[in-house]
Formats: structure tokens, sequence, C-alpha cells
């Protein structure tokens, strides 16, 4: 596979009920983005149930699907900067917790991408259910697959995603010799569940 353009880290645990689907719907979404070679790559954080398995079933059906499995658990921190560090992509995102991605924030920081002067940025959603006058207007439209507000779950998970520009980073972690703290303006995105 050449250089991608794209890389996607998605550090996990324990995550069998939901990684092989997870990565399809994100392959999926990235393609939409751009249609030069992306990468996922997974940083099993030492998982103890069947995601090792799956992942190799899954590297073998699709060739731009890359894991690392760590020793030990050492958390998602580390295993998202162990996935920064083996990315190829000019861009990579990393997704910073154990909820699915959210497309909506990859877009959006895809976006943001292609701004040179931006190194890196974060974004930060929490899902919440649509308000009564837009459940209104949405249904008013024509809208008829919106959930109810009284059947939504109470306790909808935030995600935050992170996306940084490699060779630009890595100059600069050159020039200071030492880790650089990133400092990014928060984009708070709510996304309507149906």
């Amino acid at each position: 596979m050449p250089n991608p353009q794209v890389s996607v880290v998605l550090p996990i645990r324990n995550a069998e009920h939901r990684i092989v689907a997870e990565i399809e719907r994100i392959l999926e979404a990235v393609s939409d983005l751009s249609r030069k070679a992306v990468e996922i790559i997974v940083v099993d954080d030492a998982s103890n149930d069947s995601t090792p398995e799956l992942l190799s079933e899954i590297k073998a059906r699709l060739p731009q699907v890359r894991s690392q499995r760590l020793d030990q658990p050492r958390g998602l921190e580390m295993a998202g900067q162990a996935g920064l560090q083996s990315a190829r992509g000019e861009i990579v995102f990393i997704q910073e917790d154990s909820g699915p991605l959210r497309v909506e924030d990859l877009r959006r920081l895809y976006q943001l991408a292609n701004d040179d002067s931006i190194l890196a940025a974060r974004a930060h959603s929490t899902p919440r259910p649509p308000s009564g006058p837009l459940l209104s207007r949405l249904h008013a439209a024509g809208a008829k697959a919106i959930t109810p507000l009284d059947k939504l779950p109470a306790d909808l998970p935030p995600s935050t995603l992170q996306m940084i520009r490699r060779a630009k980073w890595n100059e600069l972690n050159a020039q200071t010799q030492r880790p650089l703290a990133l400092e990014s303006e928060w984009f708070d995105l709510t996304s309507v569940v149906h």
C-alpha cells in the first residue's frame, strides 16, 4: 500500500462486540472525504476477549487496516501515542476515548486539516437529543426516523477526536527536543440521535 494521506488511530480494549463494524464504518466515512490512500491503525490495549482474533480476520480482508497489541494494559492515551508513532499518514486522527468515533467530528477536523496554518485540532462532541422545537421542525419537514425524546438513552457518551498534521508535528518536536503540549480550540459539536 502506498503511503496514506490519512491515518485513523483507534485505541481499544475488549471491543469484540463493535470493532469490526466500527472499522468498516470509519473506512466508508474516510473514503467519502478523500480518494487518496487511507490506513486505520487499531491499537489493542491488551484485550482479554476475542478482539485480537477479530482484528486478525479483518486485517486479512482489508489491507488498509493495521494493528498493534500492547502486552499489558497501559490505558487509551498510551495506546493512542503508540498509534501516532506508527502512523504513516500526512493527517492523523486519534480517537481519545473508548466510544465510537463520530463521523461528524472526523469531517469537521478533516476540513480544518486543509488549512496549512493548523498543526493540530481537537473536536469534543456530546450527542444530545434534538430539542422540542427542532424535533417539531424535523417532523414537519417529513423526517420520520427521528427517535422520540422519551425513548432516547439518558446518558449518551461524549467523544473526543484529535487531528494532527504529522510532518509538522515531527518537525516541531525535533526543534524543541521535547514533546509538545497541545493547545487547541475545542469545537463543541452536537449530534442529532436518530
